[in-house]
């Protein structure tokens, strides 16, 4: 979002501003002026802020803290994607967040199937996409112990190459996240 538009939530993270007033603390949420929340956070924590009105009180906006889910859940507003770290391949999938588990997995992969073959997703709640890292998820699946088989691709719906024809040894992680999300986005219904 731009400095000047509004919406009824935003990220921020907070400041070390005002830290030692007891009972509050300031965030910048990307606004000419920051966001008061009546709540003591520690610096430098994001958080997602839902305002109580698109008027400062004083100098400042006021909001209260909500879930990173609340925009979503209750209007509807994409809020972006979440990423979690995980011991070891297997893991990923034994301690999924959501009770009912991943609709779609996706494991990315240069021996993967060229992704310009798939033509749109079904419909779905959460989707996994696995990126492996300089040595693949094959390095990964020969590492974990809880894995039996050697071969990645049975641990997902689609196992995805978002870069054929890549023309390097290696993609570096941050460009084939850019790749696959760019990439699957018109898969998605």
């Amino acid at each position: 979002m731009r400095v000047d538009e509004w919406n009824e939530f935003r990220e921020g993270v907070v400041l070390p501003k005002h830290q030692r007033k007891a009972g509050g603390c300031y965030v910048d949420a990307g606004l000419y002026q920051h966001v008061y929340l009546e709540k003591k956070i520690p610096q430098g924590t994001r958080v997602t802020i839902r305002f109580e009105s698109a008027k400062k009180t004083g100098k400042h906006y006021t909001g209260s803290v909500v879930s990173p889910q609340t925009p979503r859940e209750e209007k509807g507003i994409y809020w972006g994607y979440t990423t979690r770290l995980a011991k070891n391949l297997s893991s990923v999938f034994s301690e999924c967040p959501y009770e009912e588990g991943y609709d779609i997995k996706i494991g990315t992969s240069e021996r993967g199937e060229d992704i310009s073959d798939l033509q749109e997703f079904p419909e779905f709640k959460h989707l996994l996409i696995v990126f492996g890292g300089v040595k693949g998820l094959e390095e990964s699946v020969a590492s974990d112990n809880n894995i039996d088989n050697e071969d990645p691709s049975v641990l997902f719906d689609h196992y995805l190459n978002v870069c054929p024809n890549q023309g390097s040894r290696t993609i570096r992680t941050e460009e084939a996240m850019l790749m696959a999300l760019s990439c699957i986005n018109p898969l998605i219904r």
